[in-house]
């Protein structure tokens, strides 16, 4: 997730700041700033754990993090120690609580 925490805009006014709640299991990447006066604040990256599963809360990367997940790049210590990296499920609307992956 840090890589996402590198990418510059060429602009000065504009911060991408990396949260990591370590105690919690919430990850995100964040814009802050500035940009042609206009004040910017963007969730680029939502993760959390729960329960030893991964919950991408939001995605808005290029190439999608979930591909990166399952292939031990995103949180490799994470991945690795949890074989059973499933596919993307997500419940029907009556019973929507939130996308899980399993």
């Amino acid at each position: 997730m840090t890589e996402y925490g590198q990418v510059d805009f060429n602009i000065p006014e504009l911060e991408t700041e990396l949260i990591f709640d370590t105690e919690r299991d919430h990850y995100q990447v964040v814009h802050v700033g500035f940009s042609n006066k206009r004040r910017v604040y963007g969730c680029v990256l939502h993760v959390d754990i729960k329960n030893g599963k991964i919950w991408i809360q939001h995605d808005g990367t290029e190439g999608g993090i979930a591909d990166e997940l399952v292939d031990g790049r995103a949180l490799p210590g994470l991945v690795a120690a949890q074989p059973e990296v499933g596919r993307w499920a997500q419940p029907s609307r009556s019973t929507f609580n939130g996308p899980i992956w399993r």
